[in-house]
């Protein structure tokens, strides 16, 4: 759906809001780009991805605000929608995510030993 949004949705915006959307679908691929590896890195990534979801959304609300009630505008706002959906669907599974060493802790815990699991699962 980025690829929609990257080509469609500054076609059937006005002039003044060409450039910020296009801006801002740049720069948003460039945030979900950054190496996860470092936690602050991450997180500041996370929250600007939502500032942008919030920008383009509210691109969107005034084109429609506006009269523009196309097919074009229907399929930029359900492609955003969607956009913000998988968003919202990654940062929840990474949230409830189960670090590793808990998991170790578990396996030692129940007392077997860790090589058992991994030989196992295929590891």
């Amino acid at each position: 759906m980025l690829s929609v949004l990257l080509f469609s949705v500054p076609d059937f915006l006005n002039e003044s809001a060409v450039d910020a959307s296009r801006s801002l679908l740049h720069e948003y691929v460039e945030v979900r780009s950054v190496p996860q590896t470092d936690l602050a890195l991450i997180d500041s990534s996370l929250a600007r991805s939502e500032e942008i979801h919030a920008q383009l959304w509210t691109i969107v609300e005034d084109s429609v605000q506006s009269g523009d009630e196309s097919a074009i505008t229907a399929l930029c706002t359900e492609a955003i929608n969607e956009v913000i959906d998988v968003h919202t669907l990654r940062t929840t599974a990474g949230e409830r995510r189960l670090p590793n060493g808990l998991i170790m802790v578990f396996v030692i815990a129940a007392g077997k030993h860790p090589d058992t699991y991994a030989l196992s699962f295929g590891m």
